[in-house]
């Protein structure tokens, strides 16, 4: 195992390389209105569901989102260290994928999240769970 100095990590940036080994897919988005208002959802775009995000569940976990309750899915979040329970599924009316069942009061309400907020969710393999970070946020002033 070779440990990388902040120089390696330069060099390869520079060289527009990485050793960096991603095990699954990372959704970054800047949240919208609609992701903060009064439908307690967060949508996720079907098309990176489907190709990045479903092919590394179970069947079981598959089959439970695609279900009208849902499937329930823990979150981690990495900024807080702190564990939430949502509800991720696909609309039948629009083949969206929403995840629902806290994410008002687990994450916008809680995290003080904003339109315009730059947000990070991926599937951690190893751990069976979603992380997730706020990646830039918009001061507001007071």
């Amino acid at each position: 195992m070779r440990f990388y100095t902040a120089e390696d990590l330069e060099e390869e940036r520079r060289k527009g390389i990485s050793t960096n080994l991603s095990l699954s897919y990372r959704y970054n988005t800047r949240l919208k209105e609609s992701d903060l208002g009064n439908l307690s959802r967060l949508l996720v775009p079907s098309n990176l569901v489907k190709k990045d995000v479903l092919p590394l569940l179970s069947s079981d976990l598959v089959n439970g989102i695609k279900s009208k309750r849902g499937a329930s899915v823990v979150f981690w979040d990495v900024d807080t260290e702190t564990t939430h329970n949502l509800v991720f599924k696909k609309w039948d009316s629009s083949g969206s994928y929403v995840f629902i069942g806290g994410w008002t009061t687990e994450f916008v309400q809680r995290r003080s999240l904003k339109e315009g907020d730059e947000i990070r969710i991926y599937w951690d393999v190893p751990n069976s769970r979603f992380n997730f970070s706020v990646i830039y946020s918009l001061l507001v002033p007071d």
